[in-house]
């Protein structure tokens, strides 16, 4: 599941021109910690999830729709 989530977060992440940089900056997440997850295949918290979706404005329909698919 944690691979769909970040396919997902890194397709929101070009739809805006965001990169792992500015992502930090607007979720308050560490650089490193990002590139841990994108880079490296770590597992993504729960409450970075949130992070991303708030900073991304993923809209709560999209959220639940995207949700509904992977589980």
């Amino acid at each position: 599941m944690n691979d769909e989530i970040i396919r997902f977060l890194e397709q929101k992440m070009q739809q805006n021109n965001i990169d792992c940089f500015f992502a930090a900056q607007l979720t308050g997440i560490p650089l490193k910690r990002i590139q841990e997850v994108f880079e490296e295949g770590a597992a993504l918290k729960g409450s970075e999830f949130l992070y991303f979706c708030r900073a991304l404005k993923i809209s709560s329909a999209e959220l639940k729709g995207f949700m509904e698919k992977i589980v």
